[in-house]
């Protein structure tokens, strides 16, 4: 049974029904022949022998009529009916000595048979003494011995009806019998046959149902979430342990999936966690470098602001100087007049020194200003380091501040050239 297939399995329960079915319709078939047969014997032999008992009876009564006729007429058509019923009477005789089979019937006949010739001889001799007109002799003998044989043939004749019947009553009380049999037979048969079938169908739900009831119960509890459950183990190899084999192929690939999406998910939340972290210290950095670039720009501001009054400063001790080469060649053209007016060049003089002094001063502070504007460079220069490594992390605020940078470098590369170009 394990290595059918389910639809053999339904076929072989069919089938097995089938075969039951079968069996007890051969055997309520042999029954019913032989109910039929039984039946048959009791209507066509039994009674046909009853039958012919009183096809005797009547033979016999004509027989005895006809005698009783000619003896009384002399009809010539009742000494023919005489012979005719004798013969009528040893057909049938014959007839039922063939067909009864019991010692006793058959010793009846012959009884029968011997009282029937005896009163057929009686009748020949009533012919004989109605033919000479001797009546009183046929009447006696008519009264007499034929009345006994008569007596007697009834008697005979009465037992064998009674026998028959017998034989009737007790074939009708078999076939009866029979008949009780044959019904206790086909409900025994029919009740083995539906435990039969019982045991079958239970044997062959319980061969479907038991494997379908352990799928259905291990795929709950894979529903449920619990893959801790044992592997089906199915020793049939039909559908269901073809499926049971699936089942089980499913829910080891389920569980190798829920640990890979553990482990992957394990995996995810550590690169969140990374991405976290990266995204903080991204937002770290990018606010320092937008503080650096504020403060980048504000000293820029500054320098170039510096610069400015710088330029400004210059732009007026140039035109100090050209004002001073004016004095001079003043001084130069007049002095002749000097020598005259010395108390008034000496005033003069002295002006130019204080004048000279004031420059001097400018200048002075002038080289301070440049200094400081140095100083600012090289803090401009370690600030676009600072920028110039947190590039690696963010290029776009990189580049800003490295195209930032070269811009700031051009602005004092340009102060520091416009200072040659004045001087």
């Amino acid at each position: 049974m394990r290595n059918l297939t389910i639809s053999k399995k339904l076929l072989g329960g069919f089938i097995s029904v089938l075969i039951l079915l079968a069996i007890i319709m051969t055997i309520n078939l042999v029954q019913l022949i032989s109910l039929n047969h039984t039946y048959t014997e009791l209507i066509e032999d039994r009674t046909k022998k009853m039958l012919q008992v009183k096809d005797m009876v009547i033979a016999v009564k004509s027989e005895q009529i006809a005698v009783r006729v000619y003896a009384m007429l002399g009809d010539e058509t009742s000494l023919k009916g005489i012979t005719s019923s004798h013969e009528t009477y040893m057909t049938i005789s014959k007839q039922l000595t063939a067909a009864v089979k019991t010692a006793d019937m058959i010793e009846m006949l012959k009884q029968s048979d011997a009282a029937e010739n005896e009163y057929f001889e009686l009748a020949k001799e009533v012919s004989e003494l109605k033919k000479q007109n001797k009546e009183q002799e046929f009447t006696a003998l008519l009264s007499n011995q034929g009345r006994a044989i008569i007596a007697r043939f009834e008697k005979i004749l009465t037992d064998m009806e009674a026998y028959q019947q017998s034989l009737l009553d007790r074939s009708q009380a078999q076939a009866s019998k029979q008949v009780e049999d044959v019904i206790s037979l086909v409900i025994i048969l029919g009740i083995i046959t539906l435990i039969l079938g019982l045991a079958i169908a239970i044997l062959i739900g319980r061969l479907i149902s038991k494997p379908i009831t352990e799928l259905a119960k291990a795929a709950e509890k894979i529903a449920t979430g619990d893959l801790t459950g044992k592997p089906i183990m199915m020793k049939s190899n039909d559908e269901l342990g073809m499926l049971s084999s699936s089942f089980n192929m499913m829910a080891n690939n389920l569980r190798a999936l829920i640990v890979r999406v553990g482990s992957s998910s394990e995996q995810v939340a550590a690169s969140s966690e990374e991405l976290s972290a990266s995204a903080e210290q991204t937002s770290l950095v990018t606010e320092q470098i937008a503080i650096t670039i504020q403060e980048v720009a504000t000293g820029v501001d500054r320098q170039v602001t510096l610069a400015h009054e710088g330029f400004q400063t210059i732009h007026e001790m140039a035109i100090g100087f050209q004002q001073i080469a004016a004095n001079t060649q003043s001084v130069s053209a007049k002095a002749a007049e000097a020598s005259e007016k010395a108390i008034s060049g000496n005033e003069s003089i002295q002006t130019a020194v204080a004048q000279m002094n004031a420059i001097n001063d400018t200048v002075s502070g002038l080289a301070e200003v440049i200094s400081e504007l140095d100083g600012k460079s090289n803090q401009i220069n370690n600030i676009v380091g600072v920028i110039t490594e947190l590039s690696a992390q963010t290029n776009l605020l990189s580049l800003n501040a490295a195209i930032e940078a070269a811009r700031l470098r051009g602005c004092r590369h340009r102060g520091t050239e416009a200072v040659p170009a004045i001087f």
